[in-house]
């Protein structure tokens, strides 16, 4: 239907498949340029979206298979404590939600982090990292290195 369509808004005959194809080109050509400075004008720029429930120093973000992000574990805000949380950044709707936490906070401290792997099923292997009891009055402070791991089912 496209062939011909440019050629009867000029008053040409349906026929005329060449013309109506050559002037086809041309609309989608000047679409296509202008798709073009649009998306170009918003390459390469930080768009602020919505924030997560909790701050995740460290925390390891994983691609989901349907599209969202899961971030799990890390430090607390205050650098504190391993975080155990988790939460899912949904890009179609700029929002976080909570969603289960891990058994085990996971964080790490002087390069010893948990990491993150989506797996071929969907899980998301979460292994290692480490676990910071942060010294008080009296206390020393306690570092451990993990050596555990657990899944996170979608």
């Amino acid at each position: 239907m496209l062939v011909g369509v440019g050629g009867v808004a000029l008053g040409w005959d349906w026929a005329d498949p060449v013309v109506g194809l050559a002037i086809t080109a041309a609309i989608l050509a000047v679409l296509w340029q202008a798709a073009r400075r649009f998306l170009a004008r918003n390459a390469g720029t930080f768009t602020a979206t919505g924030s997560m429930q909790a701050g995740h120093t460290q925390g390891k973000a994983t691609l989901l298979p349907d599209g969202q992000v899961l971030v799990a574990g890390g430090t607390s805000a205050a650098g504190t404590f391993a975080l155990s949380s988790a939460e899912l950044y949904d890009p179609a709707t700029g929002t976080w939600s909570v969603t289960g936490s891990m058994h085990q906070g996971r964080s790490g401290i002087n390069g010893a982090g948990a990491s993150a792997t989506l797996l071929p099923d969907g899980q998301v292997l979460m292994a290692g990292g480490t676990l910071f009891d942060h010294p008080s009055a009296g206390h020393p402070g306690v570092l451990q290195i993990l050596a555990s791991a657990e899944l996170y089912t979608p």
